[in-house]
């Protein structure tokens, strides 16, 4: 395998690149501290200390350009559906809620359908597709191989 553009034999699939670029963290500090001071006439003295928890994934620039495709969230759309259909059930008696509770699981209906078929029909060949991408680590060229 060769870059498309300088060349080179020192390509890799983006996924093992992006993979490279990730790191887990998770640190614990411990901080002591001591102070003196005055006020109104008197002198105080205070100590203190804390601990601090720190824990995520840390991301090289070039892991985030390389990113592989994301599916749509669709927790938030299903809440508001399930909203929209309890405000149009409970204000069957209120015309404004019922017309707002029927507007709202109907938008958010839309929005929770087009993600549906994003996620079933578009998310997967764009992942497929990452998954063939390679990269040039001299170029930095990321290239389909041919063929």
């Amino acid at each position: 395998m060769y870059c498309s553009q300088c060349g080179t034999d020192d390509v890799q699939r983006v996924e093992m690149t992006y993979m490279e670029g990730k790191q887990n963290i998770d640190t614990v500090s411990k901080t002591i501290g001591a102070g003196v001071g005055r006020s109104g006439g008197g002198t105080g003295v205070g100590l203190g200390g804390a601990k601090t928890n720190t824990s995520g994934t840390a991301t090289t620039v070039l892991a985030d350009s390389i990113a592989p495709p994301e599916e749509q969230p669709m927790g938030l759309k299903v809440l508001l559906v399930l909203g929209g259909i309890g405000l149009a059930m409970y204000g069957s008696r209120d015309s404004n809620m019922l017309l707002f509770g029927i507007l709202l699981g109907g938008v958010s209906g839309y929005f929770l359908y087009k993600a549906i078929q994003y996620n079933w029909n578009v998310y997967p060949k764009l992942l497929k597709q990452w998954q063939k991408t390679w990269i040039c680590k001299k170029c930095g060229h990321v290239f389909l191989p041919e063929g």
